[in-house]
């Protein structure tokens, strides 16, 4: 479904064991890192559709992320859910140029 190039090389023992209690979290996980990596079009229509409802669900998610940074006054952390946010939003992943960001912007305009 999703190429292994886009999935963690080897994941860490307190990550495995999260999704093994929470597996509904791993689909999760993954259909935000396909939307991220803006491979939506190859999935099938249930996933498309869960991938929607995770979409319009995220900002509310976000703004609650928000209020427990102020929360604890961690700006690292608030820095980091507002990077996520853009991420998440302009469907970019992390370590993409944020060159991709801009409209017409491709993988190939972006490396010159």
């Amino acid at each position: 479904l999703i190429s292994q190039e886009y999935m963690p090389k080897k994941p860490a023992h307190n990550v495995v064991n999260f999704f093994k209690r929470w597996p509904q979290c791993e689909k999760v996980n993954v259909l935000l890192h396909a939307h991220m990596h803006r491979v939506t079009s190859d999935l099938p229509l249930t996933l498309k559709g869960d991938i929607e409802t995770i979409l319009k669900t995220a900002p509310i998610l976000i703004e609650a992320m928000l209020d427990v940074a102020k929360g604890t006054n961690n700006l690292r952390m608030f820095r980091r859910v507002l990077q996520f946010e853009q991420h998440l939003t302009q469907a970019v992943y992390f370590t993409q140029s944020p060159l991709l960001q801009l409209p017409h912007f491709g993988v190939r305009e972006a490396k010159h």
